[in-house]
């Protein structure tokens, strides 16, 4: 990823955090993603992968991913606006 897309990323998701906890800093993110070429559209064919904080330790992504599998999702119900 280049410099321009994490900076971006990294402000989009610390925005997001803010405003949907009143202000928290984001200290540590674990994104997962799925995505499928449009050649392979109906074969079941899937890419996955993650995104993390750059300076994260693999064990805190790996706790991230045990508490949103644990307790589903990590934030309060939000508003349909947020």
């Amino acid at each position: 990823m280049n410099a321009d897309t994490k900076t971006a990323l990294d402000n989009a998701i610390q925005n997001h955090v803010a405003h949907a906890t009143n202000g928290a800093y984001l200290t540590d993110y674990f994104i997962i993603c799925a995505a499928t070429e449009a050649e392979d559209f109906g074969t079941g064919r899937t890419i996955y992968m993650f995104l993390t904080n750059e300076s994260q330790p693999p064990h805190v992504s790996m706790g991230l991913l045990a508490y949103a599998s644990d307790y589903g999702s990590p934030t309060p119900e939000e508003d349909d606006d947020n």
